[in-house]
């Protein structure tokens, strides 16, 4: 508990003094300190948040299952292992898609350009083609 105390406490700690002597008034401390902790957490809480949103999808499906299988623990927990490993498995396909995706805009983007000027040049006459 002690360590726990130094590595998060002890930097809050100075944070909230250094807020202080600042402002020079605690209630406009308390609320500064308050504003720039949500600020530092916001990543941790943003990335809670989505991963509660996530299993709140899952759970119709895992409620079906302990209907279906509560006779049966060991038969249900390998059931949500299953579920929770091809929700893993979409979530890394889906990812994969958009990193190709990604990665093919630029290609098609050329090859578009490419076309429009092949088009271009089809239609200029040869005189226009010779000045080019």
């Amino acid at each position: 508990m002690n360590a726990l105390y130094d590595i998060i406490g002890v930097p809050f700690g100075y944070l909230m003094r250094l807020i202080y002597s600042i402002c020079n008034n605690y209630a406009v401390a308390i609320i500064l300190f308050t504003v720039i902790t949500k600020i530092l957490l916001l990543p941790v809480n943003y990335k809670t948040q989505k991963g509660a949103a996530r299993m709140q999808l899952l759970n119709p499906k895992l409620e079906k299952l302990k209907k279906s299988f509560a006779n049966n623990p060991q038969r249900l927990q390998e059931e949500q292992q299953k579920l929770y490993l091809e929700k893993k498995q979409k979530e890394e396909e889906e990812r994969l898609a958009a990193e190709r995706r990604r990665k093919e805009e630029p290609r098609r983007q050329i090859r578009e350009d490419i076309e429009r000027e092949e088009e271009r040049r089809a239609s200029l006459t040869p005189f226009q083609r010779k000045i080019e």
